[in-house]
């Protein structure tokens, strides 16, 4: 196996292990090597630990894991179950998912960063590492361009307060080669612990209101959807989101609902469809009545106090007192007679590193939490964990969000891809998939002066959020095909009575010809940003083309002999085993085999 990490290149593969300040590498020790089925296994046995470390062959790759034993219960012990050196061309592509500072850069332009997965890669070829769900502990890795080659260390931090005899890292999935046949491999080590419900299909009232819901504008799209067949016949779920509170910490309906949450519930729920609602459960604002002389189950620093987290306080979901609380709210809802639950802001937690329970780690407590929440609101209610990371792997969540939020702004159409070409083989494994709401309103498709909120005129190119012209049809077009190349949740959120009968049209075909398989990134790897998903479901073929360049562009695909139509314009497209599509900037075709 060693001769073989040799031929793929690497430099050097190692672990460590750091205890307190004391920090001890693989290389640096006297490992007996033995072989193992599918592998090696190199062991340690010192005064005050047991060390083992197993690499496994695993299809077109490799898992490395790394345990730790000791005599008795110790804590501040962090895991690096992989180090490795490799060279890269200066044009290899590296992709970085990191928030607001997400996207791509070379090997040339590389200093150091981290990341919560590696791909490197150049014309389909590359590195490819990353953790392997279920995990306990927040995890990364680390990338840096030294002399001797890149430097990959993967970093799996326990909570300070997590105290154990052992301690033993995720495996980590890695390999140089294939990336699609790495990428399929990856894949086949996640856990299934999908609920195996049907994707959600419904509406929410953030994308358009924010926070400027009331009563009325529930009722007016409440009377859009009953008043277009087609809406009427595919949503099931209306979900109130942010703004129907006081403040984070004291759930109660504000003002603008003044009937109360059961009312509200009642009104969606003459219309036919399922009540859902918004909720930040681990989020506390410092000015709520909870905050302020009530708050004992908080996450703390190191002084006791609470840590901010976006202008919020943190709570504890491992601390009993925090579950009670939890409970009551949960509870509450539910007897509103709210089915449906969009749990948000819950990705703080991997950040934390003190919790009431000290055998707990990051991942655990959101496990903790979302199952706290499902038996508050049962197996007849669907959970969305909005921030949820998929490393959890929970399986009291129905679906899961798998990037950042989109606007009607091009921006945000390619940042949410950027994250969720590494996602879709999540979908029906892990759960549903959620890539955001499908909206398609701008100066084409709606007749609406005000789509917009307030303060997003001002130019700024190195801003990406909600940055840019608004919306163009062609480029609600290609959002509405990225949504249904998902094959996961599908949710409206425009402001329904104020689209044209071209915006409404888009969303209509939306509805009827959604699938529930998700579309495979044909060309991943190759190009930045995917151009070509091939979809099947039930024996049904679909190929969706995507320009994502700001000029026009003809992309070629080879595909079974036939004739296929367009989605979104019934332009019909002959097949020789070969289709070429000549797209404007930003277009995209969605083709169906007929």
């Amino acid at each position: 196996m060693l001769e073989t990490f040799k031929k793929l290149g690497l430099k050097h593969l190692d672990f460590s292990i750091s205890i307190g300040t004391a920090t001890l590498k693989g290389s640096e020790l006297s490992m007996a090597y033995s072989a193992v089925p599918g592998g090696l296994r190199a062991e340690t046995e010192l005064e005050d630990m047991t060390l083992c470390w197993e690499i496994l062959t695993c299809g077109s790759g490799f898992t490395a894991q790394l345990t730790a034993k000791f005599p008795a219960a110790i804590n501040a012990v962090k895991l690096m179950p992989l180090t490795l050196t490799r060279d890269f061309s200066t044009g290899a592509r590296i992709y970085k998912h990191h928030g607001l500072e997400s996207g791509y850069f070379t090997v040339g332009e590389l200093d150091a960063t981290s990341n919560d997965a590696i791909y490197i890669y150049e014309e389909g070829q590359g590195l490819f590492c990353r953790t392997v769900a279920p995990l306990r502990f927040r995890d990364r890795f680390d990338l840096a361009r030294k002399a001797d080659g890149i430097h990959v260390d993967c970093n799996v931090e326990p909570p300070v307060t997590f105290t154990s005899d052992v301690f033993q890292s995720p495996r980590v999935f890695f390999g140089v080669g294939d990336m699609q046949a790495m990428m399929q491999d990856y894949a086949a080590l996640l856990p299934d612990v999908s609920r195996k419900t049907a994707p959600q299909v419904g509406y929410n009232t953030w994308d358009y209101y924010y926070t400027d819901i009331d009563e009325a504008c529930v009722e007016e799209n409440l009377r859009a959807i009953a008043a277009n067949p087609v809406y009427k016949e595919k949503l099931k779920y209306f979900i109130i989101d942010d703004g129907w509170h006081h403040i984070q910490g004291d759930w109660y309906a504000n003002y603008r609902f003044p009937h109360g949450l059961e009312h509200l519930a009642g009104m969606i729920r003459d219309a036919g469809l399922i009540p859902g609602i918004w909720t930040a459960p681990v989020h506390v604002a410092p000015l709520s009545s909870l905050a302020q002389r009530r708050m004992t189950f908080h996450c703390p620093d190191k002084h006791g106090d609470p840590i901010d987290n976006f202008g919020m306080f943190v709570l504890d979901p491992t601390n009993p007192d925090c579950q009670a609380y939890l409970r009551e709210l949960y509870t509450r809802l539910y007897k509103a007679g709210f089915r449906a639950f969009k749990v948000d802001f819950v990705s703080c937690l991997v950040s934390m590193d003190r919790f009431w329970d000290k055998s707990a780690g990051q991942y655990d407590a959101l496990r903790t939490l979302f199952a706290l929440l499902r038996e508050c609101v049962g197996e007849d209610s669907t959970i969305i964990g909005c921030s949820l990371p998929v490393e959890a792997a929970s399986p009291d969540a129905d679906s899961g969000r798998t990037g950042i939020d989109i606007h009607i702004h091009w921006t945000h159409v390619k940042w949410a891809m950027e994250s969720y070409q590494y996602r879709w083989i999540h979908q029906n494994k892990i759960w549903n998939n959620d890539i955001d709401f499908c909206i398609v309103r701008g100066p084409e498709t709606d007749n609406d002066p005000k789509r917009s909120t307030i303060g997003q005129n001002a130019p700024d190119p190195k801003r990406r959020w909600r940055t840019g012209p608004e919306f163009s049809l062609d480029e609600a077009r290609t959002w509405a095909s990225v949504v249904l190349a998902t094959g996961g949740n599908l949710y409206l959120s425009d402001r329904l009575s104020m689209l044209n009968e071209i915006g409404t049209g888009i969303l209509e075909r939306a509805l009827t010809h959604k699938l529930d398989e998700p579309a495979v990134p044909v060309d991943q790897f190759y190009e930045n940003y995917p151009c070509v998903w091939k979809q099947l479901d039930n024996g049904l073929e679909r190929f969706t083309l995507i320009n994502w360049e700001d000029s026009e562009r003809t992309i070629s695909i080879t595909c079974p002999v036939g004739t296929y139509r367009d989605l979104w314009t019934d332009e019909e497209y002959f097949s020789d085993g070969t289709v070429t599509v000549n797209l404007r900037a930003h277009a995209s075709v969605v083709l169906q085999k007929q």
